[in-house]
């Protein structure tokens, strides 16, 4: 694989839920009803996302290929992204029902199925610019693999410097090229 882009998903409805739980500073209940699967984006015009399809459009190359998960929120982020985004709307992308952290699943297991599926993508996109587009808990997992964390890493990572909504990290390699996008981009966007 030439390029890995690693994207977290946009803001989902559950987010919003769980932050306005906190926010009221009601005791956390597990409330939220739709399994992760069905869980849609708060918006199903997410800005964040728009702003990241412009961002990847405005790139020299672009990807090969999307790789999104079954889950309602990433294909959202996904088109999303792609509205009115020529250079954008012709790639194509595929569905993979083992990109996205299993409900009830273990952060070991998740790692794992992670670990696997990244070396699937090297075999099969030799040459490829892949984008991932996933929810937070694979995306990390897949971080985990790439860069080889501990586990005290990822718990540090995962709760401490959580990746944003459409954050984006790029890899060539195994190396790190580009990190948390949404912090270096969405915010200049937004104050210009």
């Amino acid at each position: 694989m030439r390029k890995l882009n690693v994207v977290r998903c946009g803001l989902s409805q559950k987010n919003v839920h769980d932050k306005l739980l906190h926010a009221l500073d009601c005791d956390y209940v597990r409330s939220y009803e739709e399994k992760n699967l069905e869980i849609p984006l708060f918006c199903s015009q997410d800005l964040d996302a728009q702003a990241l399809g412009r961002w990847f459009a405005g790139q020299s190359t672009v990807p090969d290929i999307f790789v999104v998960s079954t889950a309602k929120r990433v294909r959202q982020t996904l088109h999303a992204m792609i509205l009115n985004q020529s250079r954008l709307e012709t790639i194509p992308w595929n569905i993979d029902r083992d990109v996205i952290a299993i409900d009830g699943e273990s952060q070991e297991q998740t790692c794992r199925r992670a670990q696997k599926w990244v070396k699937e993508v090297r075999k099969r996109y030799v040459d490829w610019h892949v984008c991932l587009i996933t929810d937070h808990r694979f995306a990390l997992a897949v971080r985990k693999v790439l860069e080889r964390w501990d586990d005290e890493t990822f718990l540090r990572i995962s709760c401490e410097l959580k990746p944003g909504n459409c954050d984006v990290a790029e890899y060539r390699g195994h190396r790190l090229s580009l990190e948390y996008f949404n912090r270096n981009y969405l915010e200049k966007e937004r104050t210009q």
